[in-house]
Order: C-alpha cells, then sequence, then structure tokens
C-alpha cells in the first residue's frame, strides 16, 4: 500500500495483511508522517473490513495489528474486521494521531490498545470479541448492541481503563484470584449504560469469606450499572469462591462507585431497625461443587439402606421362604428426594439382586442360610446442577431361622464397592468432576412373628436394627477443590406391620395382597466433610420418617412364586421417596 506526502489509502473490502518479522516490530497497518503510509504528512488509512495481522519472532520486539504516530490516521469504516496484535496511537510533531474503528458482527480483535496524550482510540462494537492480552486504554468504547464481549486473556492479570464508555449490554469477563487478593480490573472514567461482568475465579481456598470485598470496577463518574453473569452473558446472582458463594454489590467512595464481590448476600436492612447496634452475622452459602460434594458423600449409606430393606419386602412371603430351599431374584428402585442443609439431591436408583440358600430343618423350627449378590446404579441429581452415578456391587450372606410358633430372627452381612463419579456445574456453568471409590459394610437384625388371624387373613409385626458403614475419602475435585469425607455411619430402628389376605385361586395359586406401615428412626447425626481443609459441614439424616406400602405374593405353583411391593416414605430429611421390588423365587 502507498500514497503521496499528506495522501489518503483507501482500502476495499477484503483486505488481508500479514506482517512477519524475525528481528524487529512488525506492523501490519502503519500510519505516520513522513513516506506515504510510512512516510506522508497527515497521512490516513481508510479501511473497509479485513483481516490485519502481525507476528514477530524477537521476544523483546512488539507486533501491532494498527499503529499511527505523529499525525497519522486509521479510520475503519463499518464492516467486519479481524485483528491481530496490538493496537496503538501516539501523538507527535507533526500533529495528534488517532484510530477510529466500527465493528460489525463477527468481528475479533486479539491483543492490547494503548494511546498517548493526545492521541485517541475509539471502538464502536457491535457483536464483536476483543481478547485483551495486557494492559489497555481507550478513549472511547460504545457497545452498540448486547452481543459484543472483552475477555482478559493474557498470562497475567490486567486493567482495562475507559476514558468515555457508552451504549449497553457490553459484557466484561474477568478472573479472579480473591484469595490471593489479585485480578483484572476495569477503570472507567465517564461512564453510562448498563452492562455484565462475568468473573471467574482461581478457586484457591479464601480463608476468611466473610471479611473480604474485592474490587472489579472503579467508576469515576457513578453512571454506570453492572450485573453478575456467566460468561456466556447469562445472568447469574452469584459466582464460585472456593468453598462459598460471592456476590456482586456496589458502593461509593470519594465520589466514585466501586463494585466488588463479597460473601454476603444482598439483604434489604430491616425498616424498623435499619442500623442495628448488633447486626447478624452474614450467612454464607455455599458453592454448588461444595453440595455436591456434601450430597455425594450421604448417598453411599442410602443405597445400601435401600438395599437391606425388611425380609418381606428382600423375599417376599415369610411361609413360603420357611419351606424350603430356592434361587431368586429381584429388582429394586428407588425415587427419593433428599433435602438435608447443603445435601439437597434427588436419588434414583435402579438394581438387580440374586441369591441362593438351604434350609435346615431344627428341633423348634427351621434356619434358612444363603448368599446374595447385588449390583445397582443410581443417579445423584443435584438440586443446583449436574448430576452424579454411583455404581453399587455388593455380596452378601443372610439366614433366618423360622420358629414353628410364628416368630421368626432374619440377620444380613453385606460388603458393598461403590464407584462414585462426581458432576457438579458450577455458577459459570463448567462442569467439575471427581471419580472415587468407597467401600461400605451393613448389618441388620429383624425379629418379628407370623400371626394367622383366621380366614385367610393374616398380620407380620416386626422390629428391625440396622447399622451401615461407609469408609472415609480423601477426594479432589477438578476445580482445584479438596476435600475430606470422614466415615457416614448410619443407626436406624423400624417397627412396622404387614396386614393381607390369602386367596386360593384356580390351579393351586395363591395370591396374597398386603398393605404394610411402618416407622423409622435414624439416630446418628454427625457424618463430618470437610472442604479444603478448613471448612466443615455435617451430613445430619437424624429423625423420623413413616413409611406406607402395599405388596403382593403370588405362589403360582408349588414350586415357583412372585413377590412385590411398592412404598412411599416421607419424613425428616426425605421430601418425597418412593420404593418399588419385585422378584421371583424358585425353591427345590
Amino acid at each position: 500500500m502507498g500514497s503521496s506526502y499528506g495522501g489518503t489509502v483507501i482500502a476495499k473490502k477484503g483486505l488481508n495483511l500479514l506482517a512477519e518479522s524475525t528481528v524487529g516490530n512488525a506492523y501490519a497497518i502503519y500510519a505516520w508522517h513522513p513516506n506515504n503510509i510510512q512516510d506522508m504528512h497527515h497521512s490516513k488509512v481508510i479501511l473497509n473490513g479485513g483481516t490485519m495481522q502481525a507476528r514477530s519472532d524477537d521476544p523483546s520486539k512488539s507486533a501491532y495489528s494498527l499503529y499511527v504516530w505523529n499525525g497519522g490516521n486509521i479510520i475503519g469504516k463499518s464492516g467486519k474486521y479481524t485483528l491481530n496484535g496490538r493496537i496503538a496511537a501516539f501523538s507527535g510533531e507533526k500533529g495528534d494521531a488517532y484510530i477510529d474503528m466500527t465493528f460489525e458482527p463477527g468481528s475479533t480483535i486479539t491483543g492490547n490498545s494503548y494511546y498517548s496524550d493526545g492521541s485517541e482510540i475509539n471502538f464502536d462494537m457491535k457483536g464483536t470479541t476483543w481478547n485483551i492480552t495486557e494492559y489497555s486504554n481507550i478513549n472511547n468504547l460504545t457497545f452498540s448492541d448486547n452481543d459484543s464481549v472483552i475477555n482478559f486473556v493474557g498470562n497475567d492479570y490486567t486493567t482495562l481503563e475507559i476514558e468515555n464508555l457508552t451504549g449497553n449490554g457490553g459484557l466484561f469477563n474477568l478472573r479472579s484470584s480473591i484469595a490471593e487478593d489479585d485480578g483484572d480490573y476495569l477503570y472507567i472514567i465517564n461512564g453510562s449504560g448498563s452492562h455484565k461482568l462475568g468473573v471467574k475465579d482461581s478457586g484457591v481456598e479464601i480463608t476468611k469469606p466473610d471479611e473480604i470485598e474485592f474490587p472489579l470496577v472503579t467508576d469515576e463518574s457513578g453512571n454506570t450499572h453492572f450485573a453478575l453473569t456467566k460468561v456466556d452473558g447469562t445472568n447469574i446472582n452469584a459466582i464460585d469462591g472456593g468453598t462459598y458463594l460471592f456476590y456482586l454489590h456496589n458502593r461509593d467512595e470519594d465520589g466514585e462507585k466501586i463494585w466488588y464481590l463479597s460473601a454476603e448476600k444482598q439483604i434489604d436492612p430491616d425498616p424498623t431497625d435499619p442500623n442495628p447496634i448488633d447486626p447478624t452475622p452474614p450467612i454464607l452459602e455455599t458453592t454448588p461443587s461444595t453440595d455436591a460434594v456434601i450430597s455425594l458423600a450421604s448417598a453411599p449409606q442410602l443405597i445400601m439402606a435401600n438395599e437391606m430393606n425388611n425380609l418381606r419386602f428382600r423375599k417376599g412371603s415369610i411361609k413360603a421362604n420357611a419351606e424350603s430351599a430356592g434361587v431368586w431374584g429381584r429388582v429394586i428402585g428407588d425415587s427419593t428426594k433428599i433435602k438435608e442443609g447443603p445435601a439437597h439431591f434427588d436419588l434414583e436408583q435402579m438394581g438387580l439382586e440374586i441369591g441362593a440358600d438351604t434350609v435346615l430343618t431344627l428341633d423348634s423350627g427351621s434356619l434358612l442360610i444363603g448368599g446374595m449378590a447385588n449390583y445397582s446404579w443410581s443417579d445423584v441429581k443435584h438440586h443446583r446442577g449436574g448430576k452424579s452415578k454411583v455404581d453399587s456391587y455388593s455380596l452378601g450372606l443372610y439366614a433366618t431361622y423360622f420358629f414353628d410358633n410364628g416368630f421368626y430372627l432374619d440377620g444380613v452381612l453385606k460388603y458393598n464397592h461403590f464407584d462414585n463419579e462426581l458432576r457438579a456445574r458450577s455458577t459459570q456453568g463448567d462442569i467439575v468432576s471427581s471419580d472415587y471409590s468407597q467401600h461400605g459394610y451393613g448389618l441388620s437384625l429383624e425379629a418379628g412373628y407370623d400371626w394367622d388371624l383366621g380366614n385367610n387373613l393374616w398380620i407380620e409385626p416386626y422390629g428391625k436394627l440396622s447399622y451401615i458403614s461407609v469408609n472415609s475419602k480423601d477426594i479432589k475435585l477438578s476445580n482445584g477443590m479438596e476435600a475430606h469425607i470422614g466415615s457416614h455411619d448410619s443407626l436406624t430402628s423400624e417397627l412396622g406391620f404387614s396386614f393381607g389376605k390369602d386367596f386360593n385361586l384356580e390351579n393351586s395359586t395363591i395370591f396374597s395382597p398386603y398393605v404394610k406401615f411402618a416407622w423409622n428412626h435414624e439416630f446418628i447425626d454427625d457424618n463430618k466433610v470437610r472442604i479444603n481443609n478448613r471448612h466443615d459441614f455435617v451430613n445430619d439424616f437424624s429423625g423420623d420418617h413413616i413409611k406406607a406400602g402395599v405388596g403382593f405374593n403370588a405362589k403360582i405353583q408349588d414350586d415357583l412364586s412372585l413377590f412385590g411391593e411398592v412404598n412411599y416414605r416421607s419424613g425428616s430429611y426425605i421430601d418425597d421417596s418412593v420404593q418399588a421390588n419385585f422378584g421371583i423365587r424358585y425353591n427345590f
């Protein structure tokens, strides 16, 4: 490209320039005094879209996509541009220099901008992405739509200084390390309009989150408004800051407005006492990742408990089980909504279990001894986004003594291996993950009575005591969060009864429907989780819940029977729960 002294160069649309240098600075477009584009008085370059890129192999030198000096001007008319390299404007003896660009949708800028006193850089952005790599300043920045974004992407945290900000809907994506009191910064001298801040924190644990006010923006004019968003511009209420959430606030300071992050959620003052002498300490809200760790820590014990239900639920008719040895299999399902502090999730469990047993005839009754194997797969749907998975593999032994007078004693011993896949979603929409394994042991003892009421009616009251223990585990998440999951234990008692009637049908089939009611109490209230070796949380599932259900046992032949039961549960930590169990037994 070239021009006469004091001339103007007009570039057609589709201009593509690549400047490369191995030993010095590289310039895609350079307007200055004197000499044409590099040697003319008040030289002017008029652009109509295109690509301007510059690269220098010398790390001590710079690469400029646009450079004006000493009276040079670059005017980028409305068009689609791709700029890769620094943008600079410097005044000199022959006059001021300026760059004035109007970007249409699809334009991208990668690099920093810098102007000296007396010079100007002006951007009018529409549907444009600007990736800032180091400190930048700009005279006039206008957002002409809601689709432009400025990303801070350099190797180090940096600052963008804007003399005049106009328009609406601009998105500034900043990075922060709240724990280290460092991050990208936005400084506005004269501002207006409503804009967006996307902030992504490093995840380093914050020592005293309730005492921190982390600044993001200084607005000297105090006229600019900001809202917190994801990096894609979607509105959010808070961002992840280690264990706890941080919210966007603003304050007036010496006539300026400072926008900052704080773990204190914005709460309207009490109109009856807006300035209390002893204000209530702020309530900190945990991040989705924290909640997911706490929730998944409790899931294995709940999964084991669902597998270790009472005898009739597990194996059908007590009378049929007492008669002879056999093999059996069942399908189990559970849908439970858990809400206990940060542990807020839906557990969806499906499983298969098979077993075999033999009968020993004794003086006062019969002893059934057997073994079983189980595989179940569960989804843990986190209330605040993400879905974790748990695969459970178990082996167990059981023994049931059936007394001739109708009483029975039942014992179960189980071992479970859990493969856990934690998948949470951060406030910015990123997937946070961790895969780890655990094992658990379970023991249950049950006593009951099979009471014949006459007219084929019967009732079976029972009492049951269960203990479950899942081992502790240290885990690390993909976002850097660390957690120590303490041993999670469960000790429950259950009292209940089943009431039903036997119907003798054709071909010696006996169909026995029944209803069931039970009360369950959890004793343990201190299962602990520690996040980032600093913050302690407790999974407390203690308390009562009730159980109501319907079931059936169908003796199809002397050696073949079907059974099933569906229960509804509700209680202290259970919002809503449905358990189902369907099986088949073949007696030898």
